[in-house]
C-alpha cells in the first residue's frame, strides 16, 4: 500500500536528508535497481564549467610549485637535481623521484598540484624571499633555513577573483554532477512507484487530518 499526501498529484521531490532512507526503501522492493554510475569524464566536468564558470571564481590566491627540502646536515651534490626540478619530463622525472626519496625530507615534484598562500607558509620560509616576484618570473630558487635547503621552481599562480583552474574544481565538479545524478535517479524511481501505484489502485488519499479514502 502506498501513501501520498494530495490527489491526483505526483509525490514532491524528496529531500536530501531524506534519500538514504529512501534509497534503501527502494533496494528492499520490487523494483529493480540498476547501479548509479559515479564516473564523470573529462569532457562532462569541461562542459560544466564552461557553462558556470562565473560561479568558480577564485576567493584567494593559488600556486603551483614544485620543491624539494633536504637537510643541511649532509652534503648531495645537488647539479643533477636542480637540472631535473628546472625541467620535470618523463625523462628525468624518474631520476628526480629517486633523488628525493634517498635524500628529501619532504618534497613535491608534480606539476598539478595547486596551493594557497597559506598552504605555501606552511611548505616553505616565505621570509626568506620574495614570493610575489617569484612569482611574477616563475623562478626557481634554492633557500635556507633552520638547518634546511630549499629548491624550488615556480609555475604559475592565480589571483584572488580571477577564473579557477579547471584542475583546480574538477573534484567539486565532480562531486556536483554525480549528486545531480543521485537525485535524478531518486526522483525517477520515486515517480516509477508513484505512477505504478496509481496505475493499480494500491494509494491512499488523504483528503483532512485522520480522513483518508482507500482506493484499490
Amino acid at each position: 500500500m502506498k501513501h501520498f499526501p494530495v490527489i491526483g498529484a505526483a509525490p514532491p521531490l524528496i529531500q536530501h536528508d531524506d534519500q538514504i532512507g529512501m534509497i534503501d526503501d527502494i533496494k528492499n522492493s520490487v523494483y529493480p535497481i540498476q547501479k548509479l554510475d559515479t564516473t564523470v569524464s573529462n569532457v562532462e566536468i569541461e562542459k560544466y564549467y564552461n557553462e558556470h564558470k562565473e560561479v568558480f571564481r577564485l576567493r584567494g590566491d593559488i600556486v603551483r610549485f614544485k620543491y624539494v627540502m633536504l637537510p643541511q646536515s649532509e652534503t648531495v651534490k645537488l647539479d643533477s637535481a636542480r637540472n631535473w626540478l628546472r625541467k620535470t619530463d618523463d625523462f628525468n622525472r624518474p631520476k628526480l623521484l629517486g633523488f628525493c626519496k634517498d635524500y628529501a625530507v619532504r618534497y613535491n615534484i608534480e606539476d598539478s598540484v595547486w596551493y594557497n598562500k597559506d598552504n605555501v607558509a606552511s611548505l616553505l620560509p616565505v621570509n626568506r624571499f620574495n614570493l610575489l616576484s617569484a612569482l611574477n618570473a616563475k623562478s626557481y630558487l634554492e633557500v635556507s633555513d633552520s638547518g634546511f635547503g630549499f629548491l624550488i621552481k615556480f609555475n604559475d599562480y592565480r589571483t584572488r577573483g580571477s577564473d579557477a583552474p579547471v584542475d583546480f574544481v574538477e573534484n567539486e565538479i565532480s562531486g556536483i554532477l554525480v549528486n545531480q545524478r543521485k537525485i535524478d535517479f531518486i526522483s525517477k524511481i520515486h515517480k516509477s512507484i508513484y505512477d505504478d501505484a496509481l496505475k493499480n489502485g494500491e494509494f491512499e488519499i488523504y483528503l483532512d487530518e485522520g480522513i483518508k479514502t482507500k482506493h484499490e
